[in-house]
Parts: C-alpha cells; structure tokens; sequence
C-alpha cells in the first residue's frame, strides 16, 4: 500500500487546491479508532490506499460516533491497494476511467462526489454494523475468507480458490431469506431482529439451499467480478444474487459470466431488487457471512436502510 500511495502522491500533492495529512495505519482497527476521534472541522474528505476491508474500517469508526449522521457525510476516496478494491473499481467504472492507482488518484483530484448507500447491519448480540459494499455467503464467501491464506497471489486467490469451490460446492443452508422488494415503500427506522417481517407489509419470504447468496450494493465487487452491473450504489436499493442448489455447472457458468457481469437474465440466476432484507441459516448449518469483505458471525443478520455517504468520483468523459 506505500508503494501504491506514493504513485497517488504524485499526482496529488502538486495540486495547490489539495493539503493532505498522511497516516499510516499500525494495527487492526488503527482507522476506526482514528475516524471515532477524529475533529470532523479539520477535514473535507478521507483517502484510503487498501483494499475494500479498510474502508470498511473508516466507515464504521465514522458510524460509531454520536455525531455519525454528519461524519458519513465525509467523502471517500479509495485508491486500489488490496485484493478486492470493489468500491475503487466501482467507482472508476460508473465515472468512465480504468481502476487503476493514477486514475483513481485523478477521480479525488476532480473533487467531486457521488452518493453512496449505507445499510445498518444487525447481528444477535453484536452493536450494529454499516456496509457499504455486499453481504456475500454460500460459494462466493468461502472463496472469499477461505483464500485468506492465498493473499501473497493478490488479486488471483479468489480465481484459485474458486476452482477448489467449484469441485467442492458448499450450499448456504439458508432456513429463511426475507426481503422488501424495490416497490415497496421505505421500511422507516431498523427493527429487532426479532420483529416479524410480515407480508401485509410487503415482506417476501423464501427458502432454500443456496450456491450463491450476494446482496450488492456496488456494480463490481473486485476488479473482474461484476455480480450487479445495473445497480446504483446511490440509490437505497441493493441487487441480491440467488443461485439455488449445488450443481456445478451451473456454479461454474455463474462464476465464468462474472467477468462481463452477471444479467438480470442469467441462466438459473434469481435477481431481487430489495430495500431490506433478513437472513437467517438453517440451525446447525455450517459456513461464513463476508461483510464488505469482513467476516461477520454466521447467524441470523440484518441490513436496512440507513443514510447516503459520498465517495470521491467524477462524471464520464
């Protein structure tokens, strides 16, 4: 990530419209305490040089601040330095420029912003969490916090990792998926996870083993999966990806077409458009939930709709 922001420097620090204060992190959660502290008045926007995980570190240190409201507020501006670097190639993508570290670094030099949807997630026992990226299980999250161990290869781990996954599927034994559909009205403020989601309400319940389980905010997830290239990271609306069952060759397909991003009409592939939904596994059932590339407790989890942050983009040439 130095070498990657030393590249970025040069393009930023000659600017006379830009001051910046350099920190590198030390630890796990370095940036959260950092952002929970940190004097908003003395900042205009936040630049992070890693993957999609440290981000996610920025955003929830600014969520557990009393004053969080105004401090999601704060631009984000994410150059490539990690495996993922979804929200970096996301973000080039929509705004018309390659995801790489001097076009990135281009996109925060424009100053301008793009609306950027936050979802409060909520988990049995857990203070709540906010994403701003996906809520992945089934096959897409072993691949991607099984090939932890696989870092040292980059970007090609999860490619690695999916060939072991596609051999040996591993289905979300999911006891209950409920969701809000797109058309519904905003659902107001979170609720308890206990709460029954009622279908007068407008709530859809299903169920199943599922392959593929990928709730999307974000058009791109790394830089060559692409599982929801219509959805607006603006908009209070996620994509979720189902894919049902444990063939492979319909896994194999699903995975191959992520490249060149997966259509709403995609063989096998169950598209839902949602405000909120409410996961919850089949009791006893194995497997990992990946938050924004994090790990999250395999259990029941929830994400509503919270507020918009912004993030550092720029429009289409």
């Amino acid at each position: 990530a130095e070498a990657t922001w030393k590249a970025a420097r040069a393009v930023l620090a000659p600017l006379p419209w830009i001051r910046l204060e350099e920190v590198v992190t030390q630890r796990i959660n370095d940036a959260y305490g950092r952002c929970q502290a940190l004097d908003l008045a003395t900042v205009d926007g936040i630049v992070i040089v890693s993957g999609d995980g440290l981000v996610h570190e920025v955003v929830n240190g600014l969520f557990a601040r009393p004053d969080h409201k105004e401090a999601l507020k704060i631009p984000i501006g994410h150059i490539p330095g990690g495996s993922g670097n979804g929200l970096c190639k996301s973000v080039c993508w929509v705004s018309g420029e390659e995801a790489g570290v001097v076009d990135a670094a281009f996109l925060v030099a424009q100053g301008v912003t793009k609306g950027l949807h936050l979802m409060q997630v909520d988990m049995p026992d857990l203070p709540p969490k906010v994403s701003f990226l996906a809520l992945s299980g089934g096959v897409i999250s072993d691949i991607d916090l099984e090939s932890e161990s696989l870092r040292f290869l980059g970007g090609a781990r999860f490619t690695v990792y999916a060939v072991y996954r596609v051999i040996a599927p591993r289905a979300l034994r999911c006891a209950e998926l409920s969701y809000l559909p797109a058309t519904a009205p905003d659902p107001g403020p979170p609720v308890s996870l206990d709460t029954p989601l009622k279908p007068e309400d407008g709530w859809v319940t299903t169920s199943g083993d599922l392959a593929v389980f990928w709730a999307c905010n974000t058009p791109w997830m790394t830089l060559s999966d692409c599982p929801a290239p219509t959805v607006d990271m603006g908009s209070p609306v996620w994509h979720v990806t189902l894919l049902r069952g444990t063939d492979r060759m319909p896994l194999l397909k699903y995975l191959l077409g992520l490249e060149n991003g997966i259509q709403e009409d995609h063989p096998g592939v169950d598209l839902l458009k949602c405000r909120a939904l409410r996961l919850r596994p089949e009791a006893g059932a194995e497997g990992h939930f990946s938050l924004d590339g994090e790990e999250v407790p395999f259990g029941p989890i929830q994400m509503w709709p919270l507020t918009t942050g912004q993030v550092m983009a720029g429009e289409p040439v």
